[in-house]
């Protein structure tokens, strides 16, 4: 079954044709827990506690950014989550002794940095009066507030509270960044993560 697709098959799969590999398997979407799965089994496959040949390892991280970004360019996952993902293989990367020669740029400390930037879905002026309001709302919050324990489903007229969705993608990301921060060399990027990282402490 495709949503059982390990390691092994993916790794068949010609990295330009996995965008047509996933859309013959899943025609109205992966879930996003299938494709978690496979960020996780790739995690696993380039650990450096793996004893991998440089080559197979190589081949995996990229995989997995070719994974990240389909899965992206699908819908089938939020750019906040691939974000996440990108951060989390890049630093990854910097554990390997000696390191992965040519890795895509995307798992480069500035490529991995620099695509989270241009997938935040808020600006940190945005970001900061989005905090704001939200611990507002939990300091006047009355019990109506919080969900009744042992309810499992919303209200029919639910609505989610799009502005703390973006808030907490906004979140994800800047708590991923420090991973990779430090090996950062691009001037620009470096300081525009230094700016985000110091927005962090208002969120």
């Amino acid at each position: 079954m495709a949503a059982q697709a390990g390691l092994p098959e993916l790794r068949s799969v010609p990295l330009a044709d996995l965008p047509e590999w996933v859309g013959s398997r899943f025609p109205e979407g992966a879930p996003p827990q299938w494709w978690l799965s496979v960020f996780e089994s790739i995690e696993i496959g380039v650990s450096p506690f793996q004893k991998v040949a440089p080559d197979q390892r190589k081949e995996d991280f990229e995989l997995g950014a070719t994974a990240v970004t389909v899965a992206v360019d699908r819908g089938d996952i939020s750019p906040s989550l691939g974000a996440y993902w990108l951060l989390r293989l890049a630093a990854m990367a910097l554990r390997i002794n000696p390191p992965v020669n040519k890795l895509p740029e995307v798992l480069t400390p500035d490529g991995s940095a620099e695509w989270a930037l241009e997938h935040l879905s808020l600006s940190r002026e945005q970001a900061v009066a989005d905090a704001r309001g939200r611990r507002a709302e939990y300091d006047a919050a009355d019990d109506d507030f919080y969900a009744p324990v042992g309810v499992e489903s919303q209200p029919a007229d639910f609505q989610p509270d799009h502005q703390f969705s973006a808030l907490h993608e906004v979140e994800m990301i800047l708590g991923a960044l420090p991973w990779v921060s430090s090996k950062v060399t691009d001037p620009r990027i470096s300081a525009e993560v230094q700016e985000w990282l110091d927005t962090r402490a208002l969120l």
